[in-house]
């Protein structure tokens, strides 16, 4: 059969378990028969293995001179032949077209990753230890020579004090470079920095229930769980915002490559890209000619009111720390964005941010800059101790919003910021959220 077992069984699934020695073959594993009981559909079809798109070796690109001057040659070249040869392209077109070029000259300059998964043991020397270990324990179980047997005995406890040095050293040298990052980071998000990296864990792919209560493992079925269960919260008038309004008209203040250009240095590297494939990393490291001609596509967009595809975005499920496996409402849902709307947003965020300033409470501390929610944090503390000092009785509530983006009326939205913003932002603004559901 085709079939996996489940590996997160309890132990109340094992009905019986026994292990068997004497085993005819040499082998420093034991015979082990168990049996289980299975209930709600602890059994799943093997995943088929698709293809993948080879992705692009950014470490190449951010780490070598060379690579990068060759990016950015093969960018150029590439972009004027599409200025020479598309002047009647429609914007559509026309930003496919830089997409890829933007995908070949990374790949002929950086190159591809040959191979997607990666080993939890990078240290090829600790594998080899081991290896060798599991040998002299063969020898060890197979020889009946006593003296022979003790020679193995040590020489395999030399290794195995080897294998524990080795790792040792490899745990230190890991921690020296969380050490060196989180001091690298600047003192505002220094300590976010440091939480972020000491609990680092790795992705599980999650799993969740069907209507029948059967688990599902299969990421593709999981998401569209995931994804029915997001749109039970989502507000159901968003198909009543139209991206554009009015004729289509030129914006009165142009997008600049200016713009563009702070917009993209701003993005962070080791970032998931979205659907178009393109790391914040090709766009970030791009020429003055790739910033022009992003700001001369974004202008069209608004001119000619023809969308391209920027808002589309993959969908992904992160598990809830914490949380037991199964219900849909214990995965947090992540929209990965194409990286070009990020660009958008920016460049839309610094725009509305003086006039959004004016309207703020200044009690808001989140999302704004050189603020943050730890000044909340201390506002709190500071009041506890004014409270107690002085003796008097202090009243704060706390107020937690359940799928507070998910539920937002967006046209009420919409109708507060049309009175705070210019024309050109609250087009920018409408064209953005007709599709960030």
């Amino acid at each position: 059969m085709n079939v996996l077992l489940k590996l997160g069984l309890t132990s109340q699934d094992l009905l019986q378990n026994r292990s068997y020695a004497g085993t005819l073959t040499n082998s420093d594993h034991r015979l082990v028969k168990s049996t289980f009981k299975f209930e709600k559909g602890k059994l799943w079809h093997t995943k088929k293995n698709t293809p993948k798109t080879p992705k692009i070796n950014l470490a190449n690109l951010t780490s070598s001179k060379v690579c990068l001057d060759q990016y950015k040659t093969g960018l150029n070249e590439r972009l004027i032949t599409i200025e020479q040869d598309n002047n009647n392209s429609t914007v559509s077109d026309s930003w496919t077209n830089v997409q890829q070029a933007i995908k070949e000259s990374a790949k002929a300059s950086a190159g591809v990753n040959t191979c997607n998964k990666q080993k939890r043991t990078a240290n090829d020397t600790i594998s080899e230890l081991s290896n060798r270990q599991k040998d002299l324990r063969l020898q060890i179980q197979n020889t009946d020579n006593e003296e022979r047997k003790i020679k193995l005995r040590n020489e395999r406890n030399r290794v195995l004090h080897t294998i524990r040095k080795t790792i040792l050293e490899q745990r230190n040298e890991e921690l020296e470079k969380k050490v060196q990052k989180i001091n690298e980071a600047n003192s505002d998000n220094a300590m976010f920095k440091a939480v972020k990296l000491l609990n680092q864990k790795h992705y599980e792919n999650p799993s969740v229930e069907d209507s029948s209560g059967k688990l599902v493992i299969n990421p593709n079925q999981t998401l569209e769980i995931v994804a029915d269960f997001k749109e039970k919260f989502q507000n159901k008038d968003l198909a009543s915002i139209a991206s554009f309004q009015g004729i289509p008209r030129k914006l009165n203040k142009p997008f600049t490559s200016e713009e563009v250009r702070k917009s993209l240095e701003s993005l962070k590297n080791n970032r998931a890209p979205g659907g178009d494939e393109i790391s914040g990393e090709l766009l970030k490291y791009g020429t003055p000619l790739l910033h022009k001609s992003i700001a001369n596509i974004l202008n069209r967009v608004f001119e000619e009111h023809e969308t391209i595809n920027i808002n589309s975005g993959e969908l992904i499920a992160i598990p809830k720390p914490g949380k037991p496996k199964g219900p849909p409402k214990n995965l947090r849902p992540i929209t990965l964005l194409n990286t070009i709307r990020k660009a958008l947003s920016i460049i839309t965020l610094h725009r509305i941010r003086p006039n959004i300033e004016e309207y703020l409470s200044h009690s808001q501390s989140g999302f704004r800059p050189e603020r943050s929610t730890s000044d909340v944090a201390w506002t709190h503390k500071w009041l506890a101790a004014k409270a107690k000092k002085e003796d008097v009785e202090i009243k704060i509530t706390g107020i937690d919003m359940s799928a507070a983006f998910d539920t937002i009326d967006r046209q009420i939205l919409l109708d507060i910021i049309e009175r705070i913003v210019e024309e050109d932002e609250l087009r920018i603004i409408r064209f953005l959220k007709r599709y960030s559901h």
